[in-house]
């Protein structure tokens, strides 16, 4: 076979690279021919990846997986979360153009303190979450919505509420499209505080956003209408 493409099965990679299949011996499989299963699968996966790494050069398989814009599967707790994956499409077509290991290994250590610092940003902001949560009475936010605020209706599921919310808000001349740190106040409903991410995201901002429930944002907005979640 003179090249594989993205088609080629196991068994074709194993030819290409000169491999024969190793036949678990523990249930006397190497007796019935040409039987296989996943262990014998497994192995010879192992041995056609080891082959290709040895194709470019690379020893480090995280940094093989990056290469090939792909990544492995991930189990937390006993739960899969979720697996292998991959582009399907090798995006160097010349092989001058691949990087060095040392390159993408780089790459992957940047990433890593990316995510770390992403991570104990958001843990920052949960615990001021819950910070907040935790005074009596909560000091939520009396903000009066004024023409040119920005605010945003969170978590709220009720029929017509929205559009008549939306009514209101063009009325003020408020701005109720979206959530960002430029937000002027987060509305939550009562009974959705405690497990709303908009609310944790308040706290993730260099400016905090205000943040109020809408039984304490309707006493300082009247005008606004009644919320019945609907169940």
């Amino acid at each position: 076979m003179p090249h594989v493409t993205s088609s080629n099965g196991l068994d074709a990679l194993s030819d290409f690279f000169g491999l024969t299949r190793s036949f678990a011996t523990c249930d006397e499989r190497e007796n019935v021919g040409d039987a296989h299963g996943a262990l014998e699968d497994a192995i010879l996966t192992g041995e056609v990846l080891n082959e290709m790494m040895r194709l470019v050069s690379y020893s480090n398989l995280n940094a093989f997986l990056q290469l090939l814009d792909a990544s492995p599967g991930e189990v937390r707790g006993g739960e899969v979360l979720f697996g292998f994956r991959a582009a399907g499409k090798f995006n160097y077509p010349n092989l001058n153009d691949i990087p060095s290991e040392v390159e993408l290994l780089d790459k992957l250590q940047k990433a890593e303190l990316a995510r770390q610092k992403a991570g104990d940003k958001r843990q920052a902001a949960e615990d001021a979450k819950a910070a907040f949560l935790s005074q009596d009475p909560i000091p939520w936010s009396n903000h009066v919505l004024t023409s040119g605020d920005t605010v945003y209706f969170s978590s709220f599921v009720s029929d017509g509420f929205e559009d008549a919310v939306n009514r209101e808000l063009e009325r003020l001349g408020v701005d109720g499209s979206k959530f960002s740190g430029k937000t002027t106040l987060l509305v939550l409903p009562d009974d959705a505080v405690e497990d709303s991410a908009k609310m944790r995201d308040c706290f993730s901002f260099k400016t905090p956003v205000a943040v109020t429930n809408y039984s304490n944002f309707l006493r300082n907005n009247p005008q606004f209408p009644p919320y019945n979640p609907a169940f």
